[in-house]
Order: structure tokens, then sequence, then C-alpha cells
């Protein structure tokens, strides 16, 4: 019986618990402004509701509610913003199989891990790594993974096994790979009825094609069709809310990370999920730009960090690691690839700061700073330095964050974990308040569309350079620029602030990070931190 025929008799046999059941329902979708879940009993035509809570729902299906509920008039744009993260919109533009009749499906599992992988069966790593060297794309199919697993399941298209659930370590470590998993296979019923081993299924080398959303495999090689974001009303609605909240400044402070993630995808393609980049460390050490803090710094670094409650965690984690990102988009757009040990370092090895309490849960102190902002990039003439220190949660190892020595000027920092616990944030060595990173973050963002402070004072990022030099070496000055020095904070007390002595090229930093107690007040504490 389907759901309109349930309807249907409930309100035929009941009609008056049914009109109960339906003014209910308005009241508390009025109250919650969502589509909720109800749990009710009748009693001698009496409705009794026992439950009321918000109801799950699909990514796809948590867009079109959003709009809906926006076009009703109960939600209004920055509500939209928040219930709407960057995973939903790529959850619209998964891949679909354009040859579906050319499959054979064999069998169906748990949708770990979204998305449609395709290529051959291989059953070890060292044949992952083979077919990858021939330029074949291949599918490693286990049982169950471990640890000695995750090369192959880098270097994989997907992922296959028999056991294990949604939680599963080969799930987990998909996801953090953004690889499609499907997990717990088994063939359909005439199939195994008629081989007795599962793996006598597949020929090593026979092409296969599983779907992380449905859980389905197939034999044979799928044709897959990329999906474009302006075929959907859906997402150009929410592109033109993204983009009138980013040209208004009325992103809302609880979700300006997610709503500039989203504004980079719709303006500049960017990934809309972090995933890994397939690097190894480097074991080389002929170079660093630090010195290794001491374990007893590295606990006072730890202990100064302010720590996020749950509510928090994905905002503020989004911000935190897109201040990092765009960093690096913008100056190595500015100076090009590779060229990162002219503006960035790390503080220390972030290999010898991970703290495991066993081997699926642990946690990771990581640290780096930007450097010479200003002397590179003209709408950021006022920012010297950025440094973020992270703590972030960390399961396999495929997780942590390291160094790669690949370049002889200075070592870069390979990104893992994604889940930030606590942090602390410096723009020019002065920390920035908790509740100042959002507002922070959004006036940094919008200043690669608007900012235009040395079109409305008649000069140029060249001609503050030069009226701050002359300044300091005592010359003449152009007195146009040396107001907007003072503005900008280059000039405090008829001295170069440390903003100035970078944009003059005077800033040197040492190798040691030097951790100091100095002004800092005491680690908030957050319930459910």
């Amino acid at each position: 019986m389907s759901d309109t025929d349930t309807k249907s008799l409930f309100e035929q046999r009941m009609p008056a618990a049914f009109q109960q059941l339906v003014e209910a329902g308005r009241i508390a979708e009025q109250h919650l402004r969502d589509v909720c879940d109800m749990e009710f009993t009748v009693q001698n035509d009496q409705l009794f509701v026992l439950e009321v809570r918000q109801g799950k729902r699909t990514p796809i299906a948590n867009l079109r509610f959003a709009l809906q509920f926006l076009a009703e008039g109960k939600i209004g744009p920055q509500d939209v913003l928040r219930r709407v993260a960057p995973t939903d919109i790529a959850a619209w533009l998964m891949p679909v199989i354009t040859n579906a009749s050319a499959l054979r499906l064999l069998g169906s599992g748990l949708p770990a891990c979204a998305g449609l992988a395709t290529g051959t069966v291989a059953f070890q790593v060292s044949e992952v790594l083979e077919s990858n060297d021939k330029g074949i794309p291949a599918i490693l199919f286990r049982k169950e993974t471990s640890m000695e697993d995750i090369p192959g399941i880098i270097r994989a298209q997907g992922v296959l096994t028999t056991r294990g659930g949604v939680s599963s370590h080969a799930a987990q470590d998909s996801r953090k790979l953004n690889k499609p998993c499907v997990t717990s296979y088994s063939p359909k019923r005439h199939l195994a009825e008629n081989y007795g081993d599962i793996r006598s299924l597949f020929r090593s080398g026979s092409w296969i094609t599983i779907n992380g959303h449905t859980g389905e495999v197939f034999e044979g090689r799928a044709k897959c069709k990329t999906q474009i974001w302006h075929d959907y009303s859906e997402l150009v609605a929410l592109a033109e809310i993204v983009a009138r909240a980013v040209a208004t400044g009325n992103a809302p402070r609880d979700a300006v990370g997610q709503v500039w993630r989203m504004n980079d995808f719709f303006l500049h393609a960017a990934p809309l999920t972090r995933g890994s980049i397939g690097k190894k460390s480097v074991s080389r050490s002929s170079f660093t730009s630090f010195e290794q803090p001491s374990d007893e710094c590295l606990d006072r670094i730890q202990q100064s960090l302010t720590p996020l409650a749950r509510e928090e965690r994905r905002n503020y984690g989004e911000i935190l690691l897109s201040v990092m990102d765009s960093q690096f988009r913008i100056l190595s757009a500015a100076l090009g690839v590779g060229n990162h040990p002219q503006y960035f370092r790390p503080l220390w090895n972030p290999k010898q700061s991970v703290h495991r309490k066993n081997d699926d849960e642990g946690t990771q102190l990581v640290g780096m700073e930007f450097f010479g902002l200003n002397r590179r990039v003209a709408r950021l003439v006022d920012v010297a330095t950025i440094t973020i220190l992270l703590e972030l949660d960390v399961r396999g190892e495929g997780s942590e964050w390291f160094l790669d020595f690949t370049n002889p000027a200075g070592e870069s920092l390979v990104a893992g974990s994604e889940s930030v616990r606590a942090y602390r944030l410096l723009i020019n060595d002065a920390e920035v308040q908790h509740d100042d990173v959002p507002l922070l973050y959004d006036s940094l963002r919008r200043r690669e569309y608007r900012w235009r402070i040395f079109d409305q004072n008649g000069t140029t990022h060249g001609e503050v350079v030069n009226a701050l030099a002359g300044w300091a070496s005592k010359k003449s000055v152009d007195d146009r620029a040396l107001p907007l020095c003072y503005e900008l904070g280059l000039i405090r007390n008829r001295k170069l602030t440390l903003a100035g002595e970078s944009l003059l090229g005077k800033l040197h930093r040492k190798k040691q990070y030097e951790f100091t107690k100095a002004n800092r007040t005491p680690r908030r504490s957050h319930q459910n931190a």
C-alpha cells in the first residue's frame, strides 16, 4: 500500500483525527520552520502527538526543502545559507552512468562513500599499483581493508569489500580520501548459488563499476557524464542567494565559511570538498625552515588554543582551512606554483605532535605562518603575517598532516584531517578574538572583490611603499600617500609597525617559533567541546 493510499484510508476512517494531525503538522512546521517527523497515536478519535523532530532528508532534498520554505516566506535567505552545506551541492553533481543498459548488475552492498568508480578488479595493492603504472584504472576488492591497504586505496578509483559497514576501516579511509566505496557486498541470489567463492565472480583485470550512492556493483565499464550546476534551477537559485550575501556582506556569521566555499565553487569552480592529493612524505631534512620546539613548548601551545564547541566546528573549521587555501591560491597566482617558501613556512614538524589514544583516535598539532603578504598582494597592504595553529582530530595514518621536503628552498605542509577541535589565529602577531574570526574572514575575502582604498585615496600600492620608505629614511614624502600609511596602521607612535616593516622588506622571522603566555587569556571551556 502506498503512502497516498494510507493517507486516504486514514482520512476516511478517522476524519476528525486526520484533521487534528494536519493542524498539528502545520503548527509544528510553523514552529520549527522545517520539515518534521511526527510520532502519534489515536485513541477514541483523539490524536495524541508523542514526538516531533526535524525530518531527516537527503542532501538533494535538503536544498529543495530550504528553497520551498524560502518561497513560502517561512525562512529568509540567511536561513537557507545556514542549512545548505557545500557537500549538498556535491550530491547534486555526482556523475551519472550513460550506458546503464550495457552493464550487468552483479549485486549490492552498503553505500559507504558516494561517487561512481569504474576500473579493473585488483585483489592486492600491488595489482592496483601495477595497473596505475600501465595507465589503467583499478578498483581494490578486498574482504576488508587494513592500514597496509592505504597505498592501494589512494591509487585506486574505488574500494569494494565483502565485509564491514558504513563505519568500517574501508569506509572511513574512503571518505577521507574521497574515494567511492561499497562495503558488505553480496552477489545476486542466483549468482551466489552458482559461485561458491564470491571472489570467483570476478577475474583479476576484468572491468567492474561500483556506485557509492546506491551500493550497486555492475559488471562492465561504465561511461559517466559529469553534471553541470547551471542545469539545475535549484543550484542557480542558490548561487544567486550566495552571490547576494557576498555582495552585501550579509553572510550569516555562523555559516560564513561555507558561504565563501560555495561562492568559490560557483565563481571559480573551486572543489567543494578537500581530498588527498596523493603525496607521500619525503624523508629528507637537508633544509628546515624551523627549529623543532620541545615537547614542553608544544604542550604550552596546545594549552593556549581555543577549543571549539561541536556546533562551531563546521563553520570555524571551514574558515580556518579556507584562510590557508585562499592565501595559497592568491600567492601562488602572484608568484607561481612552487614558490611557497617565499611566503609560507610550517612552524614545526606536525608528525612529531601526534598523540594517539589508539589506532582510530588521536589528535595532531599543526602550525603554519604566511609572511610578507603585503609586499606581494596589494589588497593585503596592512597584513604582514597570518599565523594559524590547529589541533585536529586524526584517525587512520592517512588523516595526519605531514611535511613535504621536495622543494629545496623550504618545506610545505600536506593537509590531512579537516576536523578542527581547537585553534589560534594571529594577524600581524596579534590574536584574533574568537567572536571576531567570522567577521575578519568575511572582510578579508570581500577584499578580493571590493578593494577600493587606493582608488578612494588617489594613490597606488607602489606610491604607498615609496611614501613609507621616504618617511622611514627621513627623505621627501608623498603627501597624498603618507596619511594612508597612518590610516592603514603602517606607522604608529612614530615607528614602523610590523606591517610597515614587512612592506619595506625589513621583516625577518626567526627559525624558532617563540611561544609566549604574555597577554594570553586562559583557554576557554565549552560544554561538549
